[in-house]
């Protein structure tokens, strides 16, 4: 009951939503160890959890600057999943230590953080801004400034990869004209070759008649 009135008291609150999706995650799990994927669920249901406050998602983006090299890794051989894993440990530790609010779990912690990733993509391709409206609050200087380099250096080695795409197709086809043009000088030179052969028979061909002219005389 303690529980139902705790949730009624906050039925002011928004909810996560992503994408206009009201989400929820697992609220009863427990965790154990630094491997993110070993949960187990008390209950077969879900549970709609708590928003994050604007408090805890300033916390969230402080204390995750010291771990931003790390869970923002794109490698997932088995070391760098478990230094993650470890990682999102003790973002989930500190977190909870520094928080007057409810206890969040790793998976809670890591599917804002994704959620965060992927509006804060989208809103700046769009050339928009992250505000209250979009249930975000301003981080600090050093995350947005990160996360704009991740953006960037997305972009650039996708535009990278399509220069070297398309170098490498001009080039082919500039090669496929030399190639052409060899080919064409090639012919040529078979037929000059054809042609010279045929002047020097004719030539002595010639030369054979006036001799013979000659002996007849």
């Amino acid at each position: 009951m303690e529980v139902v009135n705790s949730l009624k008291t906050e039925s002011n609150e928004t909810f996560f939503e992503e994408d206009g999706i009201q989400y929820s995650d697992f609220e009863n799990v427990e965790y154990e160890g630094d491997d993110l994927s070993s949960f187990n669920l008390k209950n077969n249901h879900r549970k709609r959890t708590r928003n994050f406050t604007h408090n805890e998602s300033n916390l969230i983006c402080s204390i995750l600057q010291e771990y931003l090299d790390i869970v923002d890794n794109k490698k997932t051989d088995q070391k760098t999943n478990y230094l993650k894993s470890k990682a999102w440990s003790e973002i989930t530790r500190k977190f909870n230590d520094h928080t007057k609010d409810e206890e969040r779990t790793p998976s809670q912690l890591k599917t804002f953080y994704d959620n965060y990733k992927r509006k804060r993509k989208r809103l700046m391709e769009n050339g928009e801004c992250i505000d209250s409206h979009n249930h975000f609050e301003k981080p600090s200087i050093d995350i947005l400034t990160h996360q704009a380099k991740v953006f960037m250096s997305e972009r650039s080695e996708t535009l990278k990869k399509n220069y070297i795409d398309e170098y490498h197709k001009k080039r082919i086809q500039l090669v496929d004209k030399e190639i052409e043009k060899v080919k064409a000088a090639t012919e040529q030179q078979h037929r000059l070759f054809l042609l010279q052969e045929e002047k020097l028979l004719l030539e002595i061909q010639e030369i054979k008649e006036r001799l013979k002219n000659r002996s007849t005389n």
